[in-house]
């Protein structure tokens, strides 16, 4: 499953590993931001209706100092940036939620190059609940 820019993901079972995929950009909006010059980059992941972080993912770094920090995974091509979501982070957070239902997560990602030039996006990740999925 991938999600490009403002475009939410497309469904993902609960408890199974999906991918974001986003260009960061620079203050133009269009030219991709090199990994080299991104001194941090930050994940946090929510669930939408209770605003809970989820998996712990709370300012969780994808990148330091122009490298990958490998928790989530991650990597680059071409200015893509691919970061790896786990099954804890696509765990359903709502008991109550009906089997088929979808919970909406927010991942939110926020980037500050070397130059401090800052920027935050938010992209959509809709869950299925599967209402079979335990985490080990």
């Amino acid at each position: 499953m991938a999600s490009t820019d403002n475009i939410p993901l497309d469904i993902v079972d609960e408890g199974s590993h999906s991918f974001l995929t986003f260009t960061p950009t620079g203050e133009d909006g269009s030219t991709a931001i090199p990994l080299a010059q991104i001194s941090s980059m930050t994940l946090t992941l929510k669930d939408r209706d209770s605003e809970e972080v989820i998996n712990s993912r709370n300012g969780t770094a994808i990148v330091t100092s122009g490298a990958f920090t490998g928790d989530p995974a991650g990597s680059v091509t071409d200015g893509v940036f691919k970061i790896v979501l786990t099954p804890d982070d696509n765990a359903i957070q709502d008991s109550t939620l009906p089997r088929g239902r979808i919970e909406i997560h927010d991942a939110l990602i926020y980037t500050k190059t070397t130059s401090d030039y800052e920027r935050n996006k938010a992209i959509e990740i809709r869950v299925r609940n599967l209402q079979l999925v335990t985490s080990e």
